[in-house]
């Protein structure tokens, strides 16, 4: 049992330790309240088992998709424009690409993305500090092809059979949407709400996918990363006949000062070294 104490401060009361006891709380309640949206869309159902079953083939369908993404679509986009070896750089960010899967945010992995592309890719810092934390911002490729599916799953479960024109709507507001998601987990959640909401789509089965974002949200944001990391690599192509060398006169990175016991020196109070 966890016991919770609030700090008090000259008798008044802790804000920042009142916020953490509802935090603690919300944490805590949290599975019943996801168990509940999930009961709450199965309860009208007559056949559980298919639902689960759909449910399934929407994780394997959007797992294939976000693979071939991965291997497949933006290999040949990086191959295409740079002639680099794609694979080589899927190599080269194993570590920010675990980093993703392991925390579901690619805001998470934006330092070990910078080394990934500085050190092991050859990518000019400049360039790839820029490029990072803007694509972090602005760009989510596995998260567009989560919504899409998602938005699709929901309308055929919903019983709303999408139809050619829905299809396209979806995939123009998932492409737009992705734009704005921020790089926290299960954000995507929201916009899916929101285009079933522009499509006049119940969103009640929208609880179904809570069950799965654990492991879907994870697979997405190792999307990214490689999309994130190709296009600083496909940016340093095009732009490296116009970048002018590095001073390294003025700019002085990741330096390490080491100071030796025997070479230690002292500021008297005249400011002068003893």
């Amino acid at each position: 049992m966890i016991e919770y104490k609030i700090v008090t401060n000259t008798g008044n009361l802790s804000a920042t330790s009142v916020i953490i006891i509802f935090v603690f709380a919300f944490h805590r309640t949290t599975p019943i309240g996801v168990l509940s949206l999930i009961l709450v869309a199965v309860a009208g159902l007559s056949d559980v088992a298919v639902i689960f079953s759909d449910l399934g083939i929407f994780i394997a369908a959007v797992t294939v998709a976000l693979v071939i993404q991965q291997l497949v679509v933006m290999p040949l986009v990086l191959f295409g424009l740079t002639r680099r070896n794609p694979y080589g750089h899927m190599m080269g960010i194993s570590r920010p690409w675990l980093i993703a899967f392991a925390s579901a945010s690619t805001a998470v992995a934006i330092p070990e993305m910078l080394y990934a592309c500085e050190v092991k890719l050859s990518t000019d810092k400049r360039i790839a500090r820029f490029v990072i934390p803007f694509s972090v911002t602005v760009s989510a490729n596995g998260s567009a092809v989560f919504i899409a599916c998602s938005c699709l799953f929901i309308a055929n479960f919903s019983g709303n059979f999408p139809s050619l024109d829905i299809i396209f709507t979806t995939g123009i507001l998932s492409t737009v949407a992705s734009l704005a998601i921020p790089s926290v987990p299960s954000s995507s959640i929201v916009t899916i709400v929101m285009i079933l909401t522009s499509l006049n789509i119940p969103v009640e089965a929208v609880a179904l996918l809570l069950a799965v974002e654990f492991f879907l949200d994870r697979l997405r944001s190792t999307s990214s990363v490689v999309s994130h990391t190709m296009c600083a690599v496909v940016t340093q192509h095009m732009c490296k006949s116009s970048l002018t060398p590095l001073d390294e006169d003025i700019i002085v990175d990741d330096v390490e000062l080491q100071v030796l016991p025997e070479e230690r020196k002292f500021l008297s109070r005249d400011n002068t070294c003893t």
